[in-house]
């Protein structure tokens, strides 16, 4: 098997930041992977009450960003600063939440920014 070169559209694209997001009882976990080539301290977090932003801010790759929607309002003045995994490659933390109760709630969704203009 020989490799194939990848063509001008996949050596454009940026990489794609991911996320994944869990709703814990006291708290919003969040991470998010950060893609091969870029360093931690590239990628910009902006924590809101019921979103964060992620982005990745300069090198080469700079551009690609994720809107991820949380499954619930957290207080986000009160959250510890996020933590890098290196063998995973993850950016992780915890968002904690004003109302610990339970009871049903949306599933998280992330997007692009490139959803929000559609």
């Amino acid at each position: 098997d020989v490799a194939r070169p990848p063509n001008l559209e996949e050596r454009a694209r940026p990489p794609s930041l991911e996320a994944r997001v869990e709703d814990m009882v006291e708290f919003v976990a969040v991470s998010i992977r950060v893609p091969e080539g870029v360093e931690p301290a590239d990628v910009a977090l902006d924590v809101g009450v019921r979103q964060v932003v992620a982005g990745i801010t300069s090198g080469p790759k700079a551009g690609a960003a994720l809107i991820i929607d949380l499954p619930r309002e957290v207080e986000n003045h009160c959250a510890a600063p996020a933590r890098f995994k290196k063998r995973d490659r993850l950016l992780v933390f915890a968002l904690p939440c004003p109302d610990a109760g339970g009871g049903a709630r949306m599933p998280p969704q992330a997007r692009s920014p490139a959803d929000e203009r559609s």
